[in-house]
């Protein structure tokens, strides 16, 4: 067996539903000679979810709010960090997430322009230290390339960069398979 490279957007459809009411299935996906078979996903921690295929993360969407920095303590006290959204599988899972709840989606990313490096057109996951590969702006997004204006928002369904003293609520996120690397090797 070889593990898939590609994957059936049914499929990941199937899995944010799964993942959204909390028994997903596709943790790998592997190809036999006709047929995919998927394992069972790990458990989370307590107050957080797992939807996204391929990537092994865990999801917090926090009730509170507060600054941005804020939002790094917050995630950082439950030993995960702001999210990285780095494809378009993992954007629509969280929105399909979103979709299905009553918030409005406000929430702190990792995201954050690269005025320490330079260049204010473009930015990078502060959690990972990566450019985006991938993103999803609101119409007329990015739009202000002010000193003050450089953290990435999630608002329900795109990103809008804003002034990082605003009041929003935390998404955070961590990996699984480092979270078990940290675990076992204590």
């Amino acid at each position: 067996m070889r593990k898939c490279l590609k994957y059936n957007i049914s499929a990941v459809i199937i899995c944010c539903i799964l993942g959204a009411i909390g028994i997903a299935y596709y943790r790998h996906c592997y190809l036999t000679s006709f047929v995919s078979k998927c394992e069972k996903c790990p458990r989370c921690r307590s107050g957080f979810v797992y939807f996204v295929p391929l990537k092994h993360s865990c999801y917090h969407f926090s009730s509170k709010n507060g600054t941005f920095l804020q939002g790094i303590a917050y995630c950082r006290n439950l030993m995960s960090d702001l999210v990285s959204i780095e494809t378009k599988i993992e954007s629509h899972c969280i929105n399909y997430h979103l979709t299905g709840t009553n918030d409005l989606g406000l929430y702190w990313t990792s995201g954050v322009a690269d005025f320490n490096r330079g260049n204010t057109r473009s930015f990078h996951w502060l959690s990972t230290g990566e450019a985006f590969t991938f993103t999803n702006w609101c119409p007329g997004q990015p739009d202000r390339w002010k000193e003050n204006d450089f953290c990435i928002l999630l608002i329900t369904k795109c990103w809008n960069d804003v002034p990082c003293q605003g009041n929003y609520q935390f998404l955070c996120e961590y990996n699984l398979l480092f979270a078990n690397f940290v675990t076992t090797n204590k």
